[in-house]
């Protein structure tokens, strides 16, 4: 991803639900691509960029070992079902394999039905499902 997309890559993250500047895009894309364990691919058609992923590397945990984390997938939704975003899936787990990572996670809301009927068509299991909580911290 380059400067020039982020505007669309905050349009497109809007599609989710997922209110964000482009001044928060940049600082935030900035921090991540200084590291090696994220990784940022957006697809392209005609050079308006039509979907994107972002892949991490979780951190290592007692309970579990080495994995990968898809954090965010989203697909224009003028282009969905068109093979984009099974192509950036894959992109991501070739990412991941590229890092040494066996395992690849996927979260995905309740609501999303159509997004879990795709990741079981490209080869995720359901796991487990579950509740995600939030505490807003005030110092």
């Amino acid at each position: 991803m380059i400067e020039p997309d982020l505007k669309e890559v905050v349009d497109l993250a809007g599609e989710l639900g997922y209110e964000l500047s482009r001044e928060d895009a940049a600082n935030r894309f900035d921090q991540l691509r200084a590291h090696r364990d994220y990784a940022f691919f957006v697809a392209v058609r005609d050079g308006e960029v039509v979907g994107w992923i972002q892949v991490n590397r979780d951190a290592d945990s007692l309970l579990l070992g080495s994995r990968g984390d898809v954090a965010a997938l989203v697909v224009d939704q003028r282009f969905r079902s068109s093979g984009i975003g099974k192509l950036l899936l894959e992109r991501a787990e070739a990412w991941a394999l590229e890092q040494g990572l066996r395992v690849l996670r996927v979260r995905s809301s309740v609501r999303r039905e159509a997004a879990h009927r795709f990741y079981l068509r490209e080869g995720y299991a359901l796991l487990k499902t579950g509740h995600t909580f939030q505490k807003i911290l005030v110092p």
